[in-house]
């Protein structure tokens, strides 16, 4: 999938995601928290094989970020080695496409950390320059 076709993949996604977020609002206050799980399940049963079938490929390219941070953040600037990695997986060969998925679903991952505690850690600052560092030998 090409980048644009995946950020307006991702941007479609967030649009749902916004509904039934304003939904599930609606639901627990009408019926309370006990009333999420028969929800759920309901989706699960209605939808569970589609959803199989629609989250089977992991996204590769995140979607803009909504907040612009300063210069010199260290999240904000792990931020952007996934975003620069993420560029690089893009551009893998066919043969190191089971590579890029993989790679882009860690930095994915280790992204929406970031994102929600705003902070990175030693430890997810190096697993992203070696899986960025792992990317470049494959695209070089």
């Amino acid at each position: 999938m090409s980048i644009s076709a995946n950020v307006a993949a991702r941007k479609s996604a967030e649009t749902v995601c916004e509904l039934i977020n304003g939904e599930l609002k609606t639901l627990i206050d009408k019926f309370g928290q006990q009333a999420l799980p028969p929800f759920f399940e309901q989706l699960r049963l209605v939808y569970g094989k589609n959803l199989a079938v629609a989250t089977s490929a992991p996204a590769t390219v995140r979607a803009p970020r909504g907040q612009i941070r300063p210069s010199g953040d260290p999240a904000g600037d792990a931020l952007e080695l996934i975003d620069e990695a993420l560029e690089l997986v893009e551009r893998m060969p066919e043969r190191g496409q089971e590579y890029a998925e993989s790679a882009a679903e860690n930095l994915n991952g280790i992204a929406d950390t970031i994102e929600r505690k705003n902070e990175v850690t030693p430890g997810q600052l190096a697993a992203i320059e070696n899986i960025k560092a792992g990317l470049e030998r494959w695209v070089r």
